[in-house]
């Protein structure tokens, strides 16, 4: 007489430590009333319903299940019963797995995987002393596509951009807003833009880079050559301006033509001549602005320009070769990294506050050069021009961009 074998359903659910975080428990279940073969199954297990998936218009969509377990006082022991458990390892979002097992008397029982899926949730229902466990039948998982900036993989980025996502970019001329990931105050900080799908998809790269002017409006930069290429003025040096004390200059940047010569403006370099006086006093101070037409206050009865940037030179830095016989260069830093994109002019403006009498600023210049639109003012007093003067030698450098 061939025997009849039994069939039954055999789960195991995969749970973490809250403790750690880390560490993996899992924990089986049979059906009420029966022991594994090992011994090890906890046999509360009381019903299984509405696992596997359906054809979705696309793909296989998953549904929700559960399973429902006894969680009746003592159900596991003394006093004990599985959503105690539950209070140390958690299940959501592991692993459960469903087998149908099939013994036949004297020999063993063979296990045969039915249904993975995922654990979503899980629920008392006090009323019955059961506890479900709602799975989710995902066959496939719900990833994130975008590469998020996280700590990990950006330590230095700041924690505003955290747990932002960098977007997948399709087509041309898509304009997409880099996000900062390196450390504040960094001289070359570095921005993420884009997600790279593998190497089958990868971004094309920066076509054009825009920059937040002081109006408060994108436009067009380039790319600088070199952190110390020379934009606007002249090497030329033959004659100087002098400026007395408490006097300013604004000379139009030479050749600024937008989107050909838009650059973010970081700082730059200027030649003055020294006093050939050692007892000359060297604590005066020069202001060198970017001055801007055509922004909020850039009125015409503030012209030349307001300003969008400017840069301190301590005298007192540079004593010995003020108080000297020869020229010399200045390098300079502005206060912020400044786009120059507006289609309104620029100037370069300088202020001398020297406080050692006779003495006027020396700033080199080329006197076969002549630049228009250039202003002059003497303390409190307006600004007088435009006028006709002579190229000053200094040169702006530019950002640089890679991509």
């Amino acid at each position: 007489m061939t025997a009849i074998p039994q069939v039954w359903f055999y789960v195991t659910l995969m749970t973490v430590d809250l403790a750690t975080g880390t560490d993996l428990v899992t924990f089986d279940f049979v059906p009420i009333g029966r022991v594994s073969s090992s011994g090890s199954g906890l046999a509360i297990l009381k019903d299984i319903g509405n696992v596997g998936s359906t054809m979705g218009e696309f793909l296989p969509r998953g549904i929700s299940g559960d399973i429902i377990l006894d969680n009746s006082p003592n159900s596991l022991g003394y006093e004990r019963r599985m959503s105690d458990i539950f209070d140390r390892y958690t299940p959501v979002d592991q692993l459960v797995q469903i087998y149908g097992v099939e013994q036949t008397d004297g020999g063993g029982p063979t296990y045969t995987l039915l249904h993975s899926c995922r654990c979503a949730t899980w629920t008392l229902e006090n009323n019955s002393y059961t506890l479900r466990i709602v799975t989710d039948s995902r066959t496939i998982a719900k990833r994130t596509v975008t590469k998020v900036i996280d700590s990990v993989n950006f330590p230095n980025a700041p924690s505003k951009n955290l747990g932002k996502h960098l977007p997948v970019v399709f087509g041309a001329d898509v304009e997409v807003k880099p996000l900062l990931i390196a450390a504040a105050g960094d001289l070359s900080p570095e921005f993420a833009y884009a997600t790279t799908l593998s190497d089958d998809f990868p971004v094309g790269g920066v076509q054009t880079y825009y920059a937040l002017d002081a109006g408060n409006e994108y436009g067009a930069v380039l790319s600088a050559a070199s952190t110390s290429t020379r934009y606007f003025g002249t090497t030329t040096t033959n004659t100087s301006l002098g400026l007395p004390d408490g006097q300013s200059f604004a000379q139009s940047l030479n050749g600024y033509v937008q989107g050909t010569t838009s650059y973010v403006i970081t700082g730059g370099i200027i030649r003055f001549l020294g006093w050939n006086n050692g007892a000359a006093v060297t604590d005066g101070v020069i202001t060198l602005k970017i001055l801007a037409a055509g922004f909020p206050n850039g009125i015409a009865s503030d012209l030349p320009g307001t300003a969008i940037a400017q840069s301190i030179i301590q005298v007192s830095d540079h004593a010995a070769d003020f108080k000297g016989v020869a020229e010399f260069n200045v390098e300079f830093t502005f206060d912020r990294p400044t786009p120059i994109t507006n289609a309104e002019p620029y100037w370069l403006g300088i202020f001398w506050s020297g406080n050692n009498g006779p003495y006027a600023l020396n700033v080199r210049q080329d006197i076969f050069t002549v630049q228009a639109g250039c202003y002059i003012k003497a303390g409190a007093t307006s600004w007088v021009g435009p006028a006709n003067w002579a190229l000053l030698t200094y040169g702006l450098y530019g950002a640089v961009f890679t991509d």
